[in-house]
């Protein structure tokens, strides 16, 4: 028997991000978060902004994720340059609601195989089920080079009540 992920419920308030379409593998999120840090002028001051992804598809399905990496929104607002050859910013509220929050504590390579063991391992076992929110990924802590087992996200799967 395999060791479940801790996890603990919490409601969150709705969210508005600025938030710039992944397109690639999964490996290369980090470029579009650059991308956006650039096109938001964060560049200088990487705090500036809680980072958030929104997942609303499951990556193991073929053609099925679409992934949107996203900065907080403190006021929600589009600046004017936001679009650089083909990209464009977008303002994007995620819903609040109920979320099973998982916090891992290592390389950005483990989201995809924890999430997995939330959604076929917690989530069938909890009492809840599935809400049609999209799955979050909040970054607790900067983007470092070579820092990767340092890493601290916290997963976040929408549920309700089953």
């Amino acid at each position: 028997m395999s060791v479940l992920p801790s996890v603990e419920l919490a409601e969150i308030a709705p969210i508005d991000l600025m938030c710039l379409r992944h397109d690639g593998p999964i490996a290369t999120i980090g470029q579009t978060y650059r991308s956006l840090m650039d096109m938001l002028h964060c560049e200088g001051n990487p705090t500036k902004g809680q980072r958030v992804g929104i997942c609303l598809h499951d990556p193991a399905l073929s053609g099925g994720f679409q992934y949107y990496a996203g900065i907080v929104a403190t006021p929600p607002r589009v600046p004017r340059a936001a679009e650089r050859e083909g990209e464009a910013i977008e303002a994007l509220r995620v819903e609040g609601g109920l979320y099973a929050v998982h916090r891992l504590i290592g390389p950005y390579a483990l989201i995809a195989p924890t999430f997995r063991a939330l959604y076929g391992g917690w989530l069938p076992q909890s009492g809840y089920a599935h809400d049609d929110r999209p799955g979050l990924e909040v970054y607790r802590n900067l983007m470092v080079a070579g820092l990767q087992h340092a890493c601290v996200t916290d997963l976040m799967i929408p549920i309700r009540k089953d």
